[in-house]
């Protein structure tokens, strides 16, 4: 049986009217019920929650993810585009197929399409619940983890600098909000509790300046300079590199070359979220205006020596910085602590890794590995799949580290049964992407063939987490 969902950006009351609702439903009577089951819906019934791998898009009524369709089809999402882009960054992620690809190009604005896409690239973000309406937001609540909870953060969808930015104590004050405010798109956060939020700026793709912005918290709980905020300069340096990573993957994501990425600091569990990637940071006037002009005429002076000049990576290989990988290798999993011949398959978007068992122990996923060893997985989820020659079938993933030669990467691999197989692991084009790897076809094992060699690196590797 395949499934199949058609979205409009508002479901038609009238199905049998000639509208878009009596064609979906015209297209259906020419396919045989048993083999095609096709559901009719619309952005404004969807609620979106955004938390990295456990971000989820799904039906309020039936409360069916649309990632567990086999085709998505919108047609004329109008108003909604901002959450048909949501829907089809999480779609792309999911491996689900979609139409029209229009929107994989479409250049998301609000604070919901942009989360989606930060979270699903690795960058961390404050969770965000969203959904097209008032009343579609507060049925959303009781379907997410951490929004019953008080306070939370009420902010437009588009809102700038401030502006229709609410700091919300009980479900009431929430309600009345929403309702004096039904032109307006909403995203709800859980309050991050925060001695300030921090500004850095991203000029020529390297992180330049950083400051630190701090509110009275007796007036307001938002830390922005156009609100009276103070601000301080901050020592680059004492600044944690993942962090610093962060907000160049945050600004490489958004394409952009010059960008004033924002975090918060959470005070409790001392993670730092992305809040924002701004296009048009404040560089001529406000605090520290001087080294703001100093810092980008730096950039322009780099950029000038160069003899060209590339732009941030956007997650395509860059020919002249990839390495070459052959078509077979021996790779090493963490995890497992083997050392496995890899089969290059640049067909497949997933690795996919020979396993003797998957089970659900609890809220757990339980691996046997082939060499006997047992794997614990708290973060995991469930794909589609299309095996060479056969259906699609839902597998379960998890992420593992992955040694390539030298490099050590974190990604998830689908785990099946390859037994029979010659090559009990696939490495998918997700992983090469991801390690700039460029595929050289006339040759084999370019990172060695020393088994021992490769197994004391993989347990140096993992002696050093």
């Amino acid at each position: 049986m395949k499934k199949v969902l058609i979205l409009f950006g508002v479901k038609p009351k009238n199905l049998t009217g000639r509208n878009w609702g009596s064609f979906s439903s015209a297209v259906g009577q020419n396919f045989d019920p048993k083999e095609v089951e096709l559901t009719t819906s619309a952005l404004s019934k969807l609620s979106y929650y955004v938390d990295g791998e456990k971000s989820k898009i799904f039906i309020r009524k039936t409360r069916k993810d649309i990632a567990d369709f086999n085709l998505v089809i919108f047609i004329y999402v109008g108003s909604k585009r901002e959450y048909a882009i949501a829907a089809s960054r999480y779609l792309e992620h999911k491996n689900v197929p979609f139409i029209d690809r229009y929107l994989r190009r479409t250049v998301p604005v609000g604070k919901l399409a942009c989360a989606m896409q930060r979270s699903l690239r690795g960058v961390p973000v404050v969770p965000t619940l969203g959904a097209t309406s008032g009343n579609g937001l507060l049925n959303s609540l009781k379907f997410a983890h951490g929004f019953d909870k008080f306070p939370l953060i009420l902010k437009a969808d588009l809102g700038r600098k401030g502006n229709h930015n609410f700091l919300v104590k009980n479900k009431s004050e929430l309600r009345q909000i929403l309702s004096e405010n039904k032109d307006l798109n909403f995203v709800i956060q859980p309050y991050v509790p925060n001695d300030g939020d921090y500004r850095f700026l991203v000029m020529g793709s390297e992180v330049r300046l950083a400051f630190r912005r701090s509110g009275d918290k007796s007036k307001t709980h938002l830390n922005n300079t156009s609100l009276g905020a103070s601000v301080e300069q901050l020592n680059l340096t004492e600044i944690p590199k993942e962090v610093i990573a962060s907000v160049k993957l945050a600004a490489s994501i958004e394409r952009l070359s010059v960008a004033g990425v924002d975090l918060i600091e959470d005070k409790v569990s001392g993670k730092w979220l992305v809040l924002e990637v701004n296009i048009s940071p404040q560089l001529i006037s406000g605090e520290f205006a001087n080294q703001k002009t100093l810092a980008y005429s730096g950039m322009i002076k780099e950029l000038l020596e160069k003899k060209s000049y590339r732009p941030p990576k956007t997650g395509l290989v860059d020919l002249e910085a990839s390495q070459k990988i052959g078509r077979r290798e021996y790779i090493g999993i963490i995890e497992s602590g083997e050392v496995i011949r890899a089969k290059i398959d640049s067909g497949a978007y997933y690795c996919s890794l020979h396993v003797k068992s998957v089970e659900l122990e609890k809220s757990k996923l339980k691996v046997l590995f082939d060499n006997g060893t047992v794997g614990i997985f708290d973060e995991f989820r469930k794909i589609l799949v299309s095996p060479t020659g056969g259906e699609r079938e839902k597998r379960y993933v998890a992420p593992m580290q992955v040694l390539i030669g030298d490099n050590l990467i974190t990604e998830e691999i689908s785990l099946s049964s390859r037994s029979g197989l010659r090559n009990k692991f696939l490495l998918g084009r997700r992983i090469l992407k991801q390690g700039n790897y460029l595929i050289d076809p006339s040759r084999s094992f370019y990172f060695g063939k020393d088994l021992e060699k490769i197994k004391l690196k993989l347990n140096n590797r993992s002696n050093s987490k």
